[in-house]
């Protein structure tokens, strides 16, 4: 099956398509030193996500992101009805795995995939099917290994789980509370026309008419930048695959607690749902149009809303 893009781009030559940033959770609790959650990623990835903001702007849409708790969120169950998250990796419990110095180390390989990646050709039964295998997988793999040093694997109530709150465990991003407000760091860089929405999953599409309003501005290829890697941006980026959207994922603009569920979910987007991975110096230099190596920016469409 052919992506919108392509459909819409036979039907008519002339039709233009737009491209849209999504930046998720830069919000307290997973920021702030003080927050219930925060990320172990050096705090440049938020310099890098300050300096894309207003560059993106010019050539596409932003679309603000940001969780709050209304009550307790399962994930990776069999039935599909619930996000899909990255809770454990293969890897987790060598040296280095909670290293932030190792984070923005670049991925050029990621060795060998299980099955061919998730092309926008795809017959949807044959991506669906390949969600439930990735459920599966994941499912599988929520052991009690360790993460970094203090944090230990909760088969049952995972310590990154920010959507569930146990006695003694409380959610994150609590309605109402600094936790929930976005960092300083990002204040004053919105603007009156980016698109803000409320989650309260772990993905931004789940019941927030993300993709109705996608389609409205008749944006078909999406980036992604914010936290954290292996829940938000990994739910997120799954829900946007399987709508025929083009993933791309800006990897210095993460913020993540394991750098072994980081690598894991970059992985398993990049075998599993075909997703472009990129930095941000890579992105800015397509975006000023002196990078002959990659493709253009999608210019934009009139607005029809």
């Amino acid at each position: 099956m052919a992506s919108l893009h392509e459909i819409l781009s036979q039907r008519l030559p002339n039709f233009r398509t737009r491209q849209a940033l999504i930046v998720l959770g830069l919000q307290n609790d997973f920021i702030s030193p003080d927050g219930k959650l925060p990320v172990r990623t050096d705090r440049e990835y938020l310099a890098r996500i300050r300096r894309l903001v207003p560059a993106f702007r010019d050539h596409g849409v932003i679309i603000w992101v940001k969780s709050e708790y209304r009550a307790d969120r399962g994930v990776n169950d069999r039935s599909g009805q619930d996000c899909t998250v990255i809770l454990t990796s293969p890897s987790e419990g060598t040296p280095g795995d909670s290293d932030p110095s190792s984070a923005h180390q670049s991925h050029t390989s990621y060795g060998s995939a299980i099955e061919p990646p998730l092309s926008t050709h795809e017959d949807p039964l044959r991506a669906s099917s390949r969600t439930i295998d990735i459920l599966q997988r994941a499912e599988i793999r929520t052991t009690h290994q360790e993460i970094g040093e203090t944090d230990v694997v909760n088969p049952h109530v995972d310590s990154e789980l920010f959507l569930t709150q146990t006695p003694d465990k409380p959610a994150c991003c609590i309605a109402g509370s600094t936790g929930a407000e976005y960092t300083p760091e990002v204040h004053g860089l919105d603007a009156p026309d980016d698109i803000r929405i409320t989650k309260t999953y772990y993905s931004a599409f789940k019941d927030t008419g993300l993709l109705n309003t996608l389609r409205i501005k008749l944006i078909t290829e999406i980036y992604f930048v914010g936290n954290m890697t292996n829940l938000s941006v990994y739910a997120s980026a799954v829900d946007a695959a399987q709508h025929g959207l083009s993933i791309n994922i800006v990897e210095d603009c993460l913020g993540y607690r394991s750098i072994a569920r980081h690598q894991e979910a970059i992985n398993q987007l990049v075998e599993q749902m075909g997703a472009s991975i990129t930095s941000s110096t890579t992105l800015l230099s397509r975006l000023r149009g002196d990078d002959s190596d990659e493709r253009p920016p999608t210019p934009d469409a009139p607005d029809t809303t």
